[in-house]
């Protein structure tokens, strides 16, 4: 038995009980001839899972450090490029990879590591 993909939507949605920001770097005129960037945030639904599967730890100031990352799951369709930075919980993730998204997908998966 095939579910339509517009139900498999709404269910996980309805999981989706978190809200992230996308904040998104552009151009816009300045008004003198110029640009100026600018951030863009757009608010989504989401729900987050920390990433256990791959443990990564660095180096840093002469200690060891862990990196943290968490996998969004976020409605399809949600306008995100790797370029973009996920603000949750007051803190910032940057996008490393995604499930490149299909049509027939329930809903966008992006990992994300922690950069501040």
């Amino acid at each position: 038995m095939n579910m339509p993909v517009a139900f498999m939507r709404r269910v996980a949605l309805g999981s989706m009980t978190e809200t992230c920001t996308i904040q998104r770097k552009t151009l816009v005129p300045d008004g003198f001839g110029g640009q100026t960037e600018v951030i863009v945030e757009t608010q989504v639904a989401c729900r987050v899972e920390a990433d256990t599967t791959q443990p990564i730890e660095i180096v840093q100031g002469g200690a060891l450090t862990a990196i943290t990352r968490l996998r969004f799951y976020l409605p399809s369709g949600t306008d995100v490029i790797p370029s973009d930075t996920i603000l949750y919980e007051d803190s910032v993730y940057q996008m490393v990879d995604d499930n490149e998204p299909r049509t027939d997908s329930p809903c966008l998966t992006v990992m994300t590591r922690k950069t501040s």
